[in-house]
């Protein structure tokens, strides 16, 4: 609870918005701030689990992503698992269509154990910041018994419900 409301102040405190004051108001008649707003300082959040589809329903919890795009492109990325099939060895961001394995993007770092943290940051693209808005990235955690991955967590934009 604690994780979710400290991004929701970096959000509100990190949000760049365009502003158009056409002819929107308030019910008060007071001119309302209307427009584009971009991507930079929203939440993205995921859950880790051992499919690769984000929508797939799922039967456990292997843990949770968190990140947040800075006003500079950057996103920086952590996340807790726990109760992997043996300890980790690496974890990957990787970008992807729903339901298949996507290229690896760079490495994360992320602790030698079934338990443990997950965490990378990286600069993106204006094309990058596009992708991510549509859910393409992913973080897959590799272990000693699984090396093509144990599970995965989809960055989604938004906090988790």
């Amino acid at each position: 609870m604690m994780i979710r409301i400290a991004l929701a102040v970096v959000a509100l405190a990190t949000s760049v918005v365009l502003v158009d004051l056409a002819a929107a108001q308030s019910a008060a008649g007071a001119p309302v701030a209307t427009g584009k707003t971009r991507a930079y300082g929203r939440p993205f959040a995921g859950n880790f689990a051992p499919i690769t589809s984000r929508d797939t329903p799922f039967e456990k919890n292997f843990g949770s992503i968190y990140a947040v795009l800075d006003y500079k492109g950057k996103i920086g990325i952590n996340g807790t698992f726990e109760g992997l099939s043996s300890p980790a060895v690496a974890a990957y961001l990787h970008k992807g269509v729903d339901g298949q394995r996507g290229p690896r993007v760079m490495a994360m770092t992320v602790s030698k154990a079934t338990r443990g943290v997950v965490k990378g940051d990286i600069v993106l693209s204006p094309a990058n910041i596009e992708d991510l808005q549509k859910n393409v990235y992913y973080i897959e955690i590799v272990t000693e018994n699984a090396p093509d991955g144990d599970v995965r967590g989809w960055l989604v934009q938004g906090f988790l419900k």
